[in-house]
Order: C-alpha cells, then structure tokens, then sequence
C-alpha cells in the first residue's frame, strides 16, 4: 500500500478503567473553566457528549472541492497511514460525492456487522474468527474483490481537517456530518453530571452484546 500523510494527525483516546477516572478528569475540566472564567473568559458550562466507541479499524477519508471522495486511508501512526481508497470505495454506504465546497478529511470506524460475518462464513475457504478481523483483513487486502466480499459497513464521528468556516461544537460538526450523508450511528447523549454519564456506562453494559457489530466502550 502506498503511504498517505494526513493533513491533520488522529489523536489516539485515553482510556479510564473506572468511574473514579472519569470523576478525576471531570474535576480537571472544573478547575480549567473556573480559572478561564476568573481570567474573564467566557467558557459555557461543562457538556460531555457520549458515543459509542466501535472495535474496527479507523478510515480517515479526504474530499475535495468538488465534494468528490479524493482518498481513504488508515489511521497508522496518526501522521502517516496507508492508502485503502479502492478498498474504502466497496463501503456501500459511504458516499462517493457530496455536496460541499471546501477540503475535509472526516474519520469513521470501518466495522464487519454480525449479519455480514454470518453470510461471509458459510461460502469461505477460510472462515473469519472476529468481527474486527473481518474489517481489518478487508480493508488490508490487495485483492478489492474480497474486500467486496465482506460488505463491510461504516460509521463516522469526527472531523480531523477542515477548510472555511471551523465548527463551534461537538453537535454542530455531528449535524455536518449527518447532513452530508455520511452513515452515523443513532447513540449519541448528553450529559453534564457524573450520574449521567454512570446511567449511560451501566446502559451501553447491558445492550452492548445485543448488537450486531462490536464496540469496547464508550468514547
């Protein structure tokens, strides 16, 4: 695979094992806004928006001017990844062309759901052992055909890079995202206290096996 720079690095995530590293983070975020506030910036109250975090392998694909999907790759070392745009292409619900007219590179997670894992299995030589395995191997495949074959599936959630007009929220850049057609998950909560983001821990705990493609957490 040829190497592709990213115009913007993608950062990799924290992890917190416990409700008391996401107590100890919240009190950081307190701390920040109370001393901004006391400089005289205007900071708005604390907001923690809650999403899925999908177990496939991250795409990170480039648009142009034109809304034409230019090229897809994988996240790599955050500043260099590989060149999967003819893999990326056989996502049947990623939109080769838009309605826009500046440059962006938005980031989605690449997933293999449970149904397209199934049906894959039953005619395979060499059947797939994980979900994760099944996106990855893919997308990380030569022969664009087999990619095809696993009719693979997407999600989209970020933009890294983004010409013209920045985003102001977290929810504004989501309604971009959802506007310009790109396949979205349907969880995403807002939360501005810790027993929130507990109810929504103890939900994602028990629905998360019922789903049919894989997730380790919540972001």
């Amino acid at each position: 695979f040829e190497k592709y720079t990213h115009k913007a690095r993608l950062w990799s995530l924290d992890k917190a094992q416990s409700l008391q590293e996401i107590i100890d983070w919240h009190n950081r975020n307190i701390k920040f806004v109370n001393e901004a506030r006391a400089r005289g910036e205007n900071l708005p109250d604390l907001k923690y928006v809650l999403t899925k975090k999908f177990d496939g392998l991250t795409i990170n694909l480039t648009y142009n001017r034109e809304g034409i999907l230019e090229s897809a790759a994988t996240r790599g070392t955050g500043s260099i990844g590989e060149n999967v745009t003819a893999q990326v292409k056989t996502i049947k619900s990623i939109p080769l062309k838009i309605s826009n007219d500046d440059v962006f590179e938005i980031h989605g997670e690449a997933v293999m759901t449970q149904e397209a894992f199934d049906k894959y299995n039953e005619t395979a030589t060499t059947p797939l052992k994980t979900l994760r395995n099944g996106a990855a191997g893919a997308l990380r495949n030569l022969n664009v055909k087999e990619t095809a074959r696993r009719n693979l599936s997407a999600f989209f959630y970020d933009i890294g890079y983004k010409e013209g007009t920045p985003f102001t929220s977290y929810l504004e850049m989501m309604e971009f995202i959802k506007e310009k057609g790109f396949p979205v998950d349907d969880y995403l909560k807002v939360c501005t206290t810790i027993d929130e983001i507990q109810e929504q821990i103890d939900y994602i705990k028990d629905i998360r096996f019922n789903l049919n493609y894989d997730i380790d957490g919540l972001v």
